[in-house]
């Protein structure tokens, strides 16, 4: 019997999270790649701020101040040569995707609460701080993913790529992606 390997999530490095307390991800695509990129929309955490003083950069404030220091903007995400998008509702009223089908080994995010919730956040925030990411920010590309084998089997250079929101999830099969602020 072939072993069977599940889709791994592979974090995007960017410095924000989608903010999937609003539902506001939004798909912009057209029926051929040639006329133009598929373009999304969303709401963007931009967790805590670096700090100017350096003292204050290595201090361990509450979630709740951390987060009255953070900046929320909206971002538009590119997807160039984009093979296929979709638009798909999540999984149930407590997961947007279905999280046992993926491999979750490349989040760098220890989600145990053995310690106490206030320490996770603490772990969590320190990690956004010192490398400038988000450690998971709800926008991955999925290694050995199978949609992206059925429609380009040949193609190593596209990726399949997904953003997690509120009531909602896209996957993007393109070859690159950018991303930037919008102003509306």
């Amino acid at each position: 019997m072939i072993p069977v390997t599940k889709p791994t999530l592979v974090p995007l490095s960017v410095p924000w999270k989608v903010d999937s307390g609003c539902p506001r991800l939004q798909l912009f695509a057209f029926e051929s790649a040639s006329d133009g990129p598929t373009r999304i929309r969303l709401s963007g955490f931009f967790g805590p701020i670096q700090f100017s003083n350096e003292a204050n950069a290595t201090s361990d404030k509450d979630a709740h101040e951390q987060q009255q220091e953070s900046v929320y903007h909206d971002i538009e995400v590119v997807f160039h040569d984009s093979l296929a998008s979709r638009l798909l509702p999540g999984f149930s009223d407590s997961e947007i995707i279905q999280e046992s089908l993926y491999d979750w080994s490349m989040i760098n995010v220890d989600y145990s609460i053995r310690d106490g919730v206030e320490e996770f956040q603490r772990r969590f925030w320190n990690t956004w701080r010192q490398t400038g990411l988000c450690p998971d920010p709800g926008v991955y590309s999925i290694e050995f993913s199978d949609w992206l084998r059925i429609l380009s089997p040949k193609a190593d250079d596209f990726k399949h790529f997904m953003i997690c929101g509120h009531d909602s999830y896209i996957e993007v099969v393109a070859r690159t992606f950018s991303w930037t602020l919008t102003k509306d």
